[in-house]
């Protein structure tokens, strides 16, 4: 069983000519065998966690900018991303840095519900949860750095198969226009 994480490194950017990168874009886990995975039960059944992995993301704009970003990707019915056909990946977004300066997260929406805001220095994201920078949503810059990490689970029927399988999944990253 081979299992490939894919973050978009082409995410888009609709504000003012903001780039949005992502280094590294792809997590390899390389060939994953059953006998040396470690499963524990869960409510969907045996499954394995794989390590986690982390990428810098980047996001940077001529000018000052109010910056709220949105993971998308396969969704599972409970809400989660899916990585590939038997497993889910957690995504968490921290460390940020905006202009230099260590900046908390509001999660503003869950799952495209708009909530009050949750800050926190670290959040852990649903599909279409979205992340304004800062603890209030004026709080604007031109660099953001901060640290997404994905830790895979894959569920213990994904190592039955007949012939070689590969495990993979695209997450996108967006940077959304201030409404």
């Amino acid at each position: 069983l081979a299992s490939t994480m894919l973050t978009s490194e082409g995410a888009r950017a609709d504000i003012n000519n903001c780039t949005i990168t992502l280094s590294p874009p792809i997590h390899d886990y390389g060939e994953l065998l059953k006998s040396r995975q470690n499963f524990v039960n869960t409510a969907q059944g045996n499954a394995t966690t794989l390590s986690a992995r982390s990428s810098n993301l980047t996001i940077t704009c001529p000018q000052a900018e109010i910056m709220n970003v949105r993971f998308t990707g396969r969704i599972l019915s409970d809400g989660n991303f899916a990585f590939g056909p038997k497993g889910n990946v957690s995504v968490t977004l921290g460390s940020a840095v905006l202009d230099g300066n260590a900046v908390q997260l509001a999660k503003t929406k869950r799952k495209g519900v708009i909530i009050s805001p949750t800050i926190a220095d670290t959040q852990t994201l649903s599909a279409d949860d979205e992340i304004t920078v800062g603890a209030n949503s004026s709080v604007k810059g031109t660099n953001l750095n901060a640290v997404v990490t994905v830790t895979p689970y894959l569920h213990e029927s994904a190592f039955v198969v007949q012939e070689a399988n590969v495990q993979e999944e695209l997450l996108n990253i967006e940077l959304l226009p201030v409404n």
